[in-house]
């Protein structure tokens, strides 16, 4: 694929532009083949918590001591690498019982946060592993539980197991204690990975049990620890004295794994220029009858042409592609080139999809292929029918855009919809509680909410070479009801994008959006929170072509507060904090998992709100 090809399509999710997806497809879905899937930071940083550089940055913040706030930056703006951090980082925390306690508390912190509502894509991978079944293990470099937590939610039957690298390679029994030195680990780990590691590495492919196999250790969540097996499992490699002493035994681990006979490899939100993961490819790349090693690469976003904000997109994609050639010639990867972080998600599921029904799937006819490009097109010209866009990129007519607004404003005050799931949650708290988290109950009953619909762009005839935009096109507030007052909002599909709604959509996740006050006045911009969704929509929602259950992503939902969120903790300090509590939006009362079902309902109104406008125009 040349570099113009690149830059004018968003449509990269295609056998003809890709032909490594359709050998994917075609391997994953043979009965004899088995499946590695080594997941990486990509995988945590879609859940919300920190990579690699923000845990240490976390690790930092923990430090105590008097002029601590010089010693972290001093820490910070330190050359040397990562893992040296690390360790300077740890000595510093006295008040800790262990190491692993403060990476705990680093590694988890944000989950509370009121601007966490979670990912798809450990959701997609549980989804793929559990489609596999016993043809599947899943190795990962992360110290988190947000597989075994996915692995949980969509209801594997299997046995969730957790394991970290094996004892005989640490001199770690499994109650953490140190049953061997140095010396006698490296006599062991010797004859070990010559022995007993192909067979253990086997063991993971398991009719009865589900293992994610945890390389640098594995720390689990404080709230969640009440689930079974153990909370936490080392050594944990985050220090240079633990690659130092573990680093060689993890490569080794890999270089077996990917080079077990009739198998593929994924990697998935991996780093592909990390030492660890580079040098089993390396090792292997001579050597590769009857295995296949996939990678999906995303952009790390880049910036609208138009705009030249930062590195220009078809620089960015150029430099992708040369990633790509690098990966295919020399490590022997076929790397998957993708243009959003949300489109890794949605690989993932269509490989769910491929196993499903792969005729279905492999099939070439248009109307009936479930394959993504036949179905994203399908679904996205019936939306943009149902909704009256014209030429799929302008807004709908006064008409279509008043009754679109009608729908959505039906959908919003639901029984089942956003704002009634928020009223309950209100409605438990006394008079006496919401003083302890300083809020005006009667400043609380003026919030005013709106639901925003936004929907990626479709030309007919060339909705695969459509520029990689969004744009708005209802919401159910009043001053937004005529088709006139939505036409110019257009947003590029970028990480960093001034839409929250097109930030949505590039990261495939729930983005938590607010005006600064001091710089809008109430006058000009009523709206002060926003909470843009993924809108994700299948043909069995709409009743239309081969009727899949599958979905594609189509756009974003967006509910719009005229109060400010913010962090239940900020709340309870009150006095401590700049905000004005009668300013304060009843949203911040929500809890974690409160946030993600609201997330849900906000993404459901938005489909509800398309149902309803398609029975009544039969559309």
């Amino acid at each position: 694929m040349t570099d113009e090809e690149i830059k004018f399509t968003n449509n990269l999710i295609s056998f003809s532009r890709q032909p490594e997806l359709r050998r994917l497809v075609e391997r994953i879905r043979e009965p004899s083949c088995r499946v590695t899937l080594i997941c990486g930071a990509g995988v945590t940083a879609d859940a919300g918590l920190p990579t690699w550089h923000s845990l240490i940055r976390n690790l930092a913040e923990l430090i105590r001591l008097n002029e601590s706030e010089g010693i972290r930056a001093a820490i910070l703006a330190d050359e040397a690498s990562l893992t040296r951090k690390a360790d300077l980082i740890l000595a510093l925390l006295p008040n800790y019982h262990s190491s692993d306690d403060a990476i705990a508390d680093a590694l988890y912190s944000s989950r509370e946060k009121n601007d966490y509502f979670g990912g798809q894509l450990a959701t997609s991978i549980a989804m793929l592993s559990k489609a596999l079944g016993s043809r599947c293990r899943i190795i990962t470099t992360n110290y988190d539980d947000q597989i075994e937590e996915s692995l949980r939610e969509i209801g594997e039957t299997r046995t969730i197991m957790v394991k970290g690298l094996p004892q005989e390679l640490t001199g770690i029994d499994p109650n953490g204690n140190k049953i061997a030195d140095r010396r006698e680990v490296q006599r062991q780990t010797a004859a070990w990975l010559e022995n007993n590691s192909t067979t253990w590495l086997d063991s993971l492919f398991s009719v009865s049990e589900n293992t994610v196999l945890h390389l640098h250790g594995y720390i689990s969540h404080k709230q969640e620890r009440s689930a079974p097996g153990p909370s936490r499992i080392g050594p944990i490699l985050l220090r240079e004295s633990d690659y130092l002493e573990y680093g060689q035994q993890v490569q080794v681990l890999i270089e077996q794994a990917i080079s077990t006979d009739n198998s593929i490899t994924v990697f998935i939100g991996t780093s592909m220029t990390d030492p660890s993961i580079v040098g089993p490819l390396a090792s292997t790349a001579d050597n590769r009858r009857g295995r296949d090693i996939f990678c999906l690469l995303p952009s790390d976003g880049t910036e609208s042409p138009e705009y030249d904000q930062g590195i220009p997109g078809q620089t960015a994609f150029s430099y992708r592609q040369g990633q790509k050639t690098y990966l295919d010639e020399q490590l022997g990867v076929s790397a998957i080139l993708l243009k959003s972080y949300a489109q890794v998600s949605q690989v993932v599921m269509e490989l769910c999809a491929a196993i499903d029904d792969s005729a279905a799937y492999l099939a070439d006819d248009p109307e009936s292929s479930i394959r993504y490009g036949f179905r994203f097109r399908r679904i996205l010209e019936s939306v943009h029918s149902i909704v009256g866009t014209r030429l799929g990129s302008i807004a709908p007519s006064d008409a279509d855009s008043r009754a679109l607004s009608d729908a959505l404003d039906e959908t919003l005050c639901a029984t089942d919809g956003p704002l009634k799931y928020v009223g309950s949650i209100v409605k438990g708290y006394t008079a006496t509680e919401l003083g302890t988290y300083n809020l005006d109950p009667e400043r609380m009953k003026q919030e005013r909410f709106g639901l925003f619909l936004w929907l990626r762009q479709f030309i007919p005839d060339v909705g695969s070479t459509a520029e990689f935009t969004i744009f708005l096109v209802g919401s159910s507030a009043y001053a937004h009801r005529d088709g006139a007052n939505l036409s110019g909002r257009v947003g590029w599909v970028l990480p960093k994008s001034i839409f929250s709604a097109a930030r949505s959509v590039f990261l495939g996740q729930t983005v938590f959006d607010y005006l600064d006050f001091e710089q809008h006045d109430d006058a000009r911009r009523p709206w002060r929170t926003f909470i843009a969704v993924p809108l994700e929509c299948s043909e069995s929602d709409l009743d239309i072509g081969g009727k899949s259950a599958y979905r594609v992503l189509v756009g974003s939902a967006v509910l719009h507060s005229t109060l400010r969120v913010v962090d239940r903790d900020a709340l309870r300090r009150g006095a401590e904090e700049t905000f004005d509590p009668r300013e304060i939006s009843q949203l911040s009362l929500l809890k974690r998992s409160q946030r993600i079902r609201l997330a849900q309902l906000t993404a459901a109104a938005g489909i509800n709100a398309i149902q309803i406008l398609q029975s009544r125009t039969g559309r």
